[in-house]
């Protein structure tokens, strides 16, 4: 399955939304919301780097879209190895369980 990079947008803002947010308190509540309108041009940002590596154009199709499925794959293989991983930005830690969440609302949107 492919998604365009704005239903990988929209995954994580709804993400952001209905799962971050409502766990958050204090100044990480208020910087995680202040952020979100940001988050949609940081993403981009970041996909249009990763494409222009050439590093990562196997999770790629030939109109830019992302192979979800595969990136999912292959990400959980590696937080599964890695353990958490440390989201600087959002003061966040995030897990398997954060990422097959994210997967979920990336694929249904």
């Amino acid at each position: 399955m492919t998604v365009t990079i704005e239903q990988f947008q929209a995954g994580i803002i709804k993400y952001i939304d209905s799962y971050l947010g409502p766990k958050a308190t204090g100044m990480q509540k208020f910087a995680l919301y202040f952020l979100a309108p940001s988050i949609p041009n940081l993403v981009m940002t970041k996909v249009q780097e990763l494409k222009n590596s050439g590093m990562l154009s196997d999770l790629f199709d030939e109109s830019g879209n992302i192979k979800i499925d595969e990136t999912y794959k292959r990400a959980n293989e590696a937080i599964k190895k890695s353990g958490k991983v440390y989201i600087e930005r959002l003061n966040y830690f995030a897990d398997e369980q954060d990422l097959q969440t994210l997967y979920n609302l990336i694929t249904s949107s």
